[in-house]
């Protein structure tokens, strides 16, 4: 996954980085929804990590074509 690449494409540019590393978090090193809601950093709820997530993966579709 080049990283850069979704932050540069993110459109939540003041929380691009942040999300990015919840995707990873996520999608790479396998924490659930909870695990990440439970970072003291991020304070999100689950379901806010759920819409970051859901809109990245779109972003990720729409740039491979899908």
């Amino acid at each position: 996954i080049d990283v850069q690449r979704l932050v540069e494409a993110e459109p939540d540019r003041r929380n691009a980085t942040r999300n990015v590393l919840i995707f990873k978090l996520h999608y790479i090193e396998g924490l659930t929804v909870r695990e990440i809601s439970q970072y003291p950093g991020f304070d999100l709820t689950e379901s806010a990590i759920e819409i970051i997530l859901k809109n990245l993966r779109a972003q990720l579709k729409k740039r491979m074509g899908r």
